[in-house]
């Protein structure tokens, strides 16, 4: 048993980061994450919005621009006062967050450039077939049954997402 104040005081100092571990994976935008992190490990008083630009450019070079409008778009929703994000929970994303989101990433397909540009920028479309799939899991009442209102359709996208994510290399989609 020890004293609170046997316990070594935090320092300003002191920080913690955390991006993504899982093999050829890792969560959404985590490379830009990682790059960003790592940025401020080095010079605490780095732009982060500069940092962010400069990531997307160097990585997506034609298609950066609409990159860059996926990022804010997607910012746009974590930062609103009215919305709570939970870390292991899907936020509830704005009803035409999936369209504008799509429709983006079909202008940066377009303006790619290479297909190791656009290979790039479909990857991260995924984070996006896996918000279809599960806002897909609808459930309803069903006489006595609580059952998926559509198993066929949540069956096809998650085979078709199981597939795209083999073929990226990626192992797991959510950690532990």
């Amino acid at each position: 048993h020890r004293d609170l104040h046997s316990f070594p005081t935090r320092r300003s100092s002191d920080l913690f980061m955390q991006g993504s571990y899982a093999k050829n994976g890792g969560g959404e935008l985590a490379e830009l994450r990682a790059w960003v992190i790592a940025r401020q490990l080095w010079d605490p008083a780095t732009r982060l919005d500069k940092a962010v630009t400069e990531f997307l450019e160097g990585v997506y070079g034609p298609a950066a621009r609409h990159m860059r409008a996926y990022y804010d778009l997607l910012q746009s929703q974590v930062r609103r006062p009215d919305r709570h994000i939970y870390i292991f929970n899907l936020p509830e994303y704005a009803a035409d967050f999936v369209a504008r989101a799509e429709e983006i990433f079909s202008q940066a397909m377009r303006a790619a450039g290479s297909e190791e540009v656009r290979r790039r920028v479909d990857r991260q479309r995924l984070a996006i077939e896996y918000v279809k799939l599960l806002e897909a899991r609808r459930y309803e009442v069903r006489g006595s049954e609580y059952a998926p209102a559509d198993v066929g359709l949540v069956k096809d996208q998650f085979e078709t997402l199981l597939g795209r994510l083999r073929s990226f290399g990626i192992t797991s989609i959510h950690e532990g």
